[in-house]
């Protein structure tokens, strides 16, 4: 442990976060009243302050612990503690607890002036993080700056603090938090034991102006030796007591080692008096042991002033009076004095290139995301006008026969509407013949299939065609029934000469029957002829 500041050390103004601050954000006194619980294998100890330096009670009562119960689990320890509480008939609320010295590490050390307090929080961590014993991650660190004290000669520039730092894993932490939950309320402190032991010694003895004092706690299971120097701890051991063992052989070993640790510490601030307190009844054999064994004068706690069967709640009467003080706790592992932030630059910048690239992937699929549904609409609009189109295929079909039969004839260079109407009026009339079918292939053949009452008719009509030009494939009769008695069958092939006219007006075409139907639509639906 470092070399602490001897007392009589001339002081350098302190700034301005260390001195006691009447509304203190962070760290102030409790407000309302403050219910403090202390408790061992036997005991539990309550104190309730309600203002500074103001008790409104202190109990002890017996702990009833369940048979085989597991002392290490918060809620069996929690419900313990709550129905010792009811049978005080005291409304479990906001807690203050203490942290015993066997689960704190504290360490002693120098740091040069710094004007903020979250930049001296930031450079104990770093201080202290490389000598834990365990993670840093699961450290939880508070600290108390003991004098600010200039070196000798008066020179202001190699100026170091003397600090005191505590820290407990974080899983003591949540120990602390669900035993408070267990018992029926919360946690809203949690401090240091042996400094809770100091400031309660304060309130039965002054306020420790004497110098430096060294406080004997005992109890049934721990003997704990804090040594306080202007009303601050500056050092502290604890020492456990085995089962059957004699207390005060115990507790007077642990006392000369612990003045000598901290004589040797401590060269030039020597302990001025021995406090002894605790509610075990061996205090005042202790003192009557130590008489020959230090050089300090002992006496027992408390002095005048306190409430009758206070002697063993020095330290819950401590944690009490402590979190009603102007600054609050001086170590309050629950809200610890709180780091600078330290930015991570290259850490930042490498967020935010990701956070850009993440945004950029987004807008990206976002995009990709509406493109493709507008796709997806032009596709199904496509789909639904092509099964309408194969609905139509039939249609089509035709149409595109059609057309093909109109463009061969518009690209054969005859007006084969007028050969149609020229043999309309060179063949014989329907009273004799009628076509059934014409065509026209595309190397200009014309083709009839006709329908004749008489096989003479068909050879007259061979004749009649080669007289009007065109030259005829020879003419094959054939017989075919025919209700209406054109029993005579043939297909003639025509094609146009070179000597062939098409002179309308020279040729007149046969006069139509009376009955002839066949421009009666109505015929055409009914077959006729």
């Amino acid at each position: 442990m470092a070399n602490p500041t001897p007392v009589n050390a001339p002081e350098v103004a302190a700034p301005a976060f260390l001195k006691p601050r009447r509304t203190a954000a962070r760290r102030g006194a409790a407000a309302g009243p403050v219910l403090a619980l202390d408790w061992d294998n036997q005991t539990l100890r309550v104190a309730r302050a309600g203002g500074r330096d103001s008790l409104e009670g202190v109990w002890t009562t017996p702990l009833d612990w369940p048979a085989d119960a597991d002392r290490t689990d918060p809620g069996v320890v929690g419900a313990t503690l709550g129905r010792a509480l009811a049978r005080l008939e005291i409304k479990p609320g906001p807690f203050v607890l203490g942290v015993a010295r066997a689960r704190v590490v504290l360490r002693k050390l120098r740091v040069p002036p710094v004007a903020k307090e979250p930049e001296l929080t930031s450079l104990i961590h770093l201080q202290v993080a490389r000598d834990l014993p365990f993670p840093a991650e699961e450290a939880v660190i508070d600290y108390q700056v003991e004098r600010a004290a200039a070196p000798a000669g008066g020179d202001a520039a190699g100026v170091r603090w003397p600090v005191l730092v505590a820290v407990v894993r974080r899983e003591v932490v949540e120990f602390y938090a669900r035993v408070a939950v267990a018992a029926g309320g919360s946690l809203t402190g949690l401090g240091l034991g042996p400094a809770a032991n100091a400031r309660g010694r304060r309130a039965g003895g002054g306020e420790g102006a004497e110098g430096v004092t060294a406080l004997v706690t005992l109890r049934g299971d721990e003997v704990g030796v804090d040594i306080a120097a202007g009303g601050r701890l500056v050092f502290s051991r604890g020492a456990p007591v085995a089962a059957g063992a004699a207390l005060v052989p115990t507790a007077v070993t642990e006392c000369v080692r612990s003045l000598h640790a901290y004589g040797g510490a401590e060269p030039g601030a020597p302990v001025a008096r021995l406090v002894v307190a605790g509610g075990t009844g061996e205090e005042a054999a202790l003192v009557a042991a130590l008489h020959g064994r230090v050089a300090a004068p002992a006496e027992v706690w408390p002095a005048a002033g306190l409430p009758a069967g206070s002697a063993g709640l020095i330290g819950v009467i401590g944690l009490a009076l402590g979190a009603k003080d102007e600054a609050g706790l001086p170590f309050d592992f629950w809200q610890p004095k709180a780091p600078a932030v330290r930015h991570n630059l290259a850490r930042l910048r490498l967020l935010i290139g990701g956070a850009v690239a993440v945004t950029g992937l987004v807008a990206a699929l976002t995009a990709r995301e509406v493109l493709l549904r507008r796709r997806l609409a032009v596709l199904a609009g496509v789909n639904a006008e092509l099964a309408e189109a194969e609905k139509k295929r039939p249609i089509y079909r035709t149409l595109l026969g059609h057309a093909t039969v109109v463009g061969d004839w518009v690209h054969g260079g005859r007006d084969w509407l007028r050969h149609l109407a020229y043999l309309s009026a060179v063949l014989p009339g329907s009273e004799e013949i009628y076509l059934t079918a014409v065509s026209v292939d595309p190397q200009g053949v014309i083709r009839l299939a006709v329908q004749a009452r008489s096989g003479e008719t068909l050879a007259r009509l061979d004749q009649q065609l080669r007289a009007a030009g065109y030259d005829v494939k020879p003419v094959a009769i054939n017989p075919g029934a025919n209700r209406f008695g054109y029993d005579f069958r043939s297909n003639v092939e025509l094609t146009p000469t070179a000597k062939l006219k098409l002179d309308l007006a020279r040729v007149k075409p046969p006069a139509r029957r009376a009955d002839d139907a066949s421009l009666d639509p109505r015929a055409w639906k009914r077959g006729g002829q």
